[in-house]
C-alpha cells in the first residue's frame, strides 16, 4: 500500500501518487518545456509527487530522495548548489542499508 503522507519535522507533507510528474519554473508554475520527474518536492505546498508509473523499487527510492530534500530544507541546508548531488548519492545506499539491516531498521523504528 503507498503512502498518502510523510511526517518530516514539524511538517507534514502529502504524498501525490501521478501519471506523470513535471517541474516547475522558479515561480513554482508547472514548465511544460521541462523534462518529466520521477519525483518532486514542493515544500510550499508540503506536497512530494512522485511518478505512480515506475518500478515500485525506483518508487520507493524516488520517495526517499524526496524527503531527504525535505529534511534538508527544514534544518536550512538546501544549498541549491550541491544539495542535488548529495541527495542523489545518499538515497539510494540509504535505502539499500535499511532493506538489508532489518534488525538495524526495526531497532531504528523502535520495533
Amino acid at each position: 500500500m503507498r503512502p498518502t503522507f510523510v511526517d518530516i519535522g514539524p511538517f507534514r507533507y502529502r504524498i501525490i501518487w501521478e501519471r506523470y510528474v513535471k517541474d516547475v519554473n522558479a515561480h513554482g508554475a508547472v514548465d511544460e518545456t521541462m523534462e518529466l520527474l520521477s519525483a518532486r518536492a514542493d515544500h510550499f505546498s508540503l506536497e512530494i509527487h512522485v511518478c505512480d508509473q515506475m518500478h515500485v523499487d525506483v518508487q520507493r527510492k524516488s520517495l526517499l530522495h524526496e524527503i531527504i530534500h525535505a529534511c534538508n530544507w527544514i534544518t536550512g541546508h538546501g544549498d541549491a548548489s550541491t544539495e542535488e548531488q548529495w541527495v542523489r548519492s545518499m538515497a539510494f545506499p540509504l535505502l539499500e542499508v535499511l532493506r538489508r539491516n532489518p534488525r538495524v531498521t526495526a531497532f531504528l523504528l523502535e520495533h
